[in-house]
């Protein structure tokens, strides 16, 4: 019979066959270990997969607490959930290249039901709305603002103080987009592009290399190398298919570099805005009225 032949779960130690599941990558300090094992106390590999499942609900009861023991030392903040999701990504990526070494673990088929429990406690607690964006980002479908925030600033050469105030004003941005019911994400930023016509003729400026060459000539080499470099898989690889197609679909967009701080005026109000945080903050005032200062009319 082919069930009598599944191993899923399963590992052979001796003569005996043991449950065995992968812990989460972000949940094995808490656990003590990566795999929660336990013996079905039998040499039979058909008996061993009649009475695994009830073995396996049971490890993933166990990883349930441990993942309530985890969010308990995040804390609530949306922050917080959105690092949690990445966490999730993190070890959704794992789990897919333990399955490519060893299909037999299942890792993947534990984590993304894991995962599936994680939702729908969020969507009991937080509502569906949290719940759906939570998934997405975990499985890669939503990339957050704010873990982008590193790579945007290295480009850039700045000193602490400067570095202290543009994270300061991506968080209160964030911030704001989640209050008021804004998308939070570059894709659902992304579906707003995709919405201009077709035939609208359009200038995307950027004073990021980053961006300009992906969008025109790295493009063809990470697409001929499977979207990978020689340092590993390309950043945002799930994100850049996106905006390869918004761009084909539109002939008369261009992608157009410009200096940073040369005079190209979205960039200098940007430029404006933290130079005006930083000076309100070293006079000892509050940076966001620095901000207010410099969008003022």
């Amino acid at each position: 019979m082919a069930g009598s032949k599944d191993k899923s779960f399963l590992i052979l130690r001796g003569t005996t066959w043991l449950v065995s599941v992968k812990v989460p990558a972000h949940l094995r300090t808490i656990v003590g270990k990566a795999h929660l094992r336990q013996t079905t106390g039998t040499d039979s590999l058909s008996r061993a997969n009649a009475i695994k499942h009830g073995i396996v609900q049971a490890l993933k009861s166990s990883l349930a607490q441990a993942q309530k023991e985890h969010e308990g030392q995040l804390g609530g903040a949306q922050r917080s959930r959105v690092r949690e999701a990445m966490e999730w990504r993190h070890d959704l990526s794992q789990a897919k290249e333990a399955d490519r070494q060893d299909p037999e673990q299942d890792a993947l088929d534990i984590t993304t039901s894991l995962l599936a429990d994680r939702a729908d406690e969020i969507a009991e607690r937080e509502g569906m709305t949290q719940a759906k964006e939570f998934h997405a980002i975990a499985t890669g479908k939503a990339t957050p603002i704010s873990t982008l925030v590193d790579s945007w600033i290295a480009e850039r050469p700045m000193k602490p103080r400067q570095v202290t105030d543009y994270r300061r004003a991506v968080s209160k941005f964030t911030a704001w987009l989640t209050s008021g019911d804004h998308p939070t994400t570059i894709e659902k930023v992304l579906q707003g592009v995709l919405a201009v016509p077709f035939e609208t003729p359009a200038v995307i400026r950027t004073d990021s290399t980053y961006v300009r060459d992906g969008t025109t000539r790295w493009r063809r080499g990470w697409q001929a190398r499977g979207m990978r470099t020689k340092d590993g898989t390309v950043k945002n690889a799930d994100l850049w298919p996106l905006i390869w197609e918004a761009i084909d679909a539109r002939p008369l967009v261009r992608i157009e570099w410009v200096r940073g701080h040369s005079g190209e005026r979205g960039n200098e109000i940007v430029d404006k805005i933290a130079t005006a945080a930083a000076e309100r903050r070293a006079a000892g005032g509050r940076p966001e009225d620095g901000v207010r200062t410099a969008l003022a009319p």
